[in-house]
Order: C-alpha cells, then structure tokens, then sequence
C-alpha cells in the first residue's frame, strides 16, 4: 500500500497565504524603515490634489487601508510612521463624534480645549474648512447647533455647560443644567439655583443675575481664569441688588465655597428700615427700626432655602402685628390676601411699595 506524504513546501504555501489573507490590527515594527509609498505633497495641505487629507476625502474618510502600513491602531505599525505627532486626536474612532468614555467632550476636557487642534481640519469656523481639509461640519444637525438646526460654534458658552442646543447667544441657556460633571439636578453644586437667580419661574422678583453678578465671566475662550482654572468655577458676588443700602446699612455679601451659603445679601433679607426716616410711615412700627431676617440660603438646598417669609418674617421685625391676609391692605400691588406675589417688579427690587408709592431708603 502506497503512503502519501504531505509536501511541506504546500502546507507553508497555504499557510503563507492564509496569513496575509487577514489584515493584522497591529502590526510589529521593522528594524528599518519602511519604503515611502506616497506621492510627493501627500503631507503638504496646500497642495490641494496631493494632499492625505484630499484623498481621504475622496475615499468617504475610510481609513482601512491605512491601517496595513500604519497599524490597527494608527500608533506606527509596520511602516513605524505614527499619525499622532501631527494630529493629537486623529484617527478618530466612530465614537469620538459622540458623548462618553472615548469621546471628543472627554479628549477636549482633559486636553484643556485645544479647540484649535480641531481647526486644522475643520476650518477657523469648525463648519466645514477648504477643499484640502475634511469639509465636515461640526454645526450639523443633533451636533453642535440649537434644536431647530442652526449651526453654532463649539466655543459658544453652552457647549461645556447649560443647555447644549440653546442658541449661542441666549446667556439663561449658558447657566446649568447641565454642569461641567453633567449633572442636571438642583441638589448638584454645579447646578445649584443658576437657572431661578436668571428669571426662572420661581423668582420672586423681574430683578434677574446675570453670569457677571457671581462670576468672573471670560472675555474670550482661552483668558485667564477660564480653562486654565480647575473647577469649581470661583464666586465673587458683586450684584448690585444684594449690597443695595437701606437704613445706613450697606450689605457686604459673601459666599462661602464650603457650606455653599450666601450671606449678607440684601435680596435675602440684610435690610433695615428706620423708623425716623421722613420718608416711612412710622405708625406701623413696633421698634424704632424695622429689619429683615439675615437670612443665608444654600445654593444647592432647592425650593425650601427661601420659602415666603425666609427673607423678612411675616410681618417683618419691628413690624407692628399684622395678619398675612392683612399685607394687600398697605403693599397694594405687590401681594394677594393670600400673601402670593402678584407683581414680581415691585418685590425685591430696592425700594419699599407701600399704598403704591415706591419708596427709596438709602
């Protein structure tokens, strides 16, 4: 009986071309160099025909072939040319152009924005750059534009907190929610009451802060203070209604950064009224001064920091006995029989309505 015996040259054959058959992710690196394969231009963006980023382009940004010289990672591979000494943050992977672990929003937050970066390819607009650069806009729908799909630039205030699709020149929508830490409820420091103290519906007064009232607000995308300053973002209060003087007094307001409470504000009760003022109707005295209540609200404690009567008791000290349906009485205007605000422009705005007089005790 005959024996048949494997040709070993055919079995390396098959096994060589089985080998080469499959694209290696990452590929060793070679002692030398490998040989140049590109056309002269293939790194020089002005020269728009030759240009890498011209034929990628071309090629619908497919990157696969790449990969076979570069390796799986695009770090050197067989050819030993990395990508990354040009271009930090490309290749990009499919998820960088999302939100989480392994995208742009977390590369550019660790990276300290280098929006710049992003411009090479993107253009000075970010919308889209020359024929030599992707063309890829940033401002596209579901991307970096408002809801109703107008582009927008990534260096608008909200695109790192506050509303990301508010239009860039709406200043309530760059104020959390969301934080820099994507935190959307008001218990978190980084939200806090910012959207109340900007008019929202649970302000008492017309009388809004604005960002500049707590924050020192950047002039531009890379002054100092902004990015190069780890968070939290600093508060220095300095809104002209909270140190409004009354009664010889002139409030100082603080915030302190560890129990997250605003004190000595004239918004939250740091007033006093003089009964010997000419301007007063002193027959509603108790006291020959009438005050409000001091009162240090939490940033971060929600609705129940300054309920109706936190900031002056009801009546106020020094204030002659009076039921809370007695207040519409004298503040006409201002409140209901039931005690509600009905005109938020003559609450907390500096000045005491009484019969509908509006009255200045500076």
């Amino acid at each position: 009986m005959r024996r048949i015996v494997p040709c070993l040259c055919c079995a390396a054959a098959v096994l060589l071309v089985s080998g080469c058959a499959d694209l290696k992710n990452s590929l060793p690196n070679p002692v030398t160099p490998g040989p140049v394969v590109h056309a002269e231009g293939w790194n020089d963006p002005g020269n728009t025909a030759a240009f890498h980023g011209t034929y990628l382009k071309q090629h619908a940004w497919n990157l696969s072939t790449c990969k076979s010289c570069h390796g799986g990672t695009f770090a050197g591979g067989n050819s030993t040319v990395s990508c990354f000494p040009c271009h930090d943050a490309y290749p990009h992977e499919v998820k960088f152009s999302k939100s989480g672990n392994g995208s742009h929003v977390l590369y550019l937050r660790t990276k300290s924005y280098p929006l710049n970066d992003c411009k090479a390819c993107h253009g000075d607009d970010y919308f889209g750059g020359t024929a030599a650069q992707t063309q890829v806009s940033c401002g596209q729908a579901q991307c970096h534009a408002t809801l109703s799909g107008t582009p927008k630039s990534p260096e608008a205030c909200n695109t790192c907190h506050g509303q990301f699709h508010g239009s860039a020149n709406d200043t309530a929508s760059w104020a959390p929610p969301v934080s820099l830490n994507n935190d959307t409820l008001s218990s978190a420091r980084g939200v806090g009451a910012h959207q109340l103290h900007l008019g929202g519906t649970g302000l008492t007064s017309t009388t809004s802060v604005q960002c500049g009232g707590c924050h020192s607000v950047p002039a531009s995308l890379y002054a100092r203070g902004h990015f190069d300053t780890p968070g939290p973002a600093r508060v220095s209060l300095t809104i002209p209604l909270a140190s409004t003087p009354s009664g010889g007094l002139t409030p100082s307001p603080t915030y302190d950064a560890q129990t997250l409470k605003c004190a000595n504000t004239y918004c939250h009760g740091s007033w006093q009224l003089l009964k010997s003022n000419p301007l007063t109707f002193n027959n509603f005295y108790s006291d020959s001064i009438m005050t409000g209540s001091f009162a240090a609200p939490k940033w971060n404690g929600g609705s129940g920091e300054a309920p109706c009567g936190s900031c002056h008791g009801l009546p106020p000290k020094g204030h002659i006995d009076a039921s809370l349906d007695q207040c519409a009485g004298c503040h006409i205007g201002v409140v209901n029989t039931s005690g509600q605000i009905i005109d938020k422009s003559k609450h907390i705005n500096g000045k005491a309505n009484v019969f509908n007089q509006e009255l200045s005790f500076k």
